[in-house]
């Protein structure tokens, strides 16, 4: 198993959001404390050829995600309101 952290700061408009990556084995959690007025876009991006089995908000089930190839791999992302922290956890196969 591959475990992967990754923590940054991001200037967005007049204020900071904090962005945590991870991965284990078939799951990649993406953490954003986000305490700016923006519309967030939060994700993570899989292998080119990975099938995605679960995504999450906050730990609650989504089916309403958006999914992408790109040339990083298979991006997921979803929308999240803005002004608070967010987890999103992708599961793919």
């Amino acid at each position: 198993m591959r475990r992967h952290h990754r923590l940054r700061q991001v200037r967005l408009g007049g204020g900071k959001v904090s962005v945590k990556a991870s991965h284990t084995g078939s799951t990649w959690k993406t953490t954003v404390d986000a305490r700016v007025p923006a519309k967030l876009r939060i994700g993570a991006t899989l292998p080119r050829d990975a099938k995605v089995t679960d995504v999450r908000l906050d730990g609650d089930a989504l089916h309403k995600y958006a999914a992408r190839v790109t040339n990083r791999g298979l991006e997921v992302t979803v929308v999240a309101a803005p002004g608070a922290a967010h987890t999103v956890t992708v599961r793919g196969g």
